[in-house]
């Protein structure tokens, strides 16, 4: 089985690990990939809301956590969601 991270934030798509092993249950966090860390991005990493399986794809969606979001919009970080 393949595990695929997605997202709806543009700064942070394509940035997961492409190999990972056991599959994150909702609420666990996944870290950025490592070649992203020097990057401005300001969080290294994003809240697991659903997980999605299918025959061989296991479909996680990723979001800010709650905490993330007021940061974000309380200190203007410019993530758009």
């Amino acid at each position: 089985m393949k595990i695929v991270f997605k997202t709806a934030i543009d700064k942070y798509k394509g940035k997961f690990p492409t190999d990972f092993s056991v599959v994150p249950r909702q609420g666990e966090f996944v870290k950025v990939d490592k070649p992203y860390m020097n990057q401005t991005l300001p969080f290294d990493k994003l809240q697991v809301v659903s997980v999605t399986y299918t025959r061989d794809i296991i479909e996680v969606e990723l979001h800010l956590s709650d905490l993330q979001a007021r940061a974000n919009k309380e200190c203007d970080l410019g993530v758009f969601i």
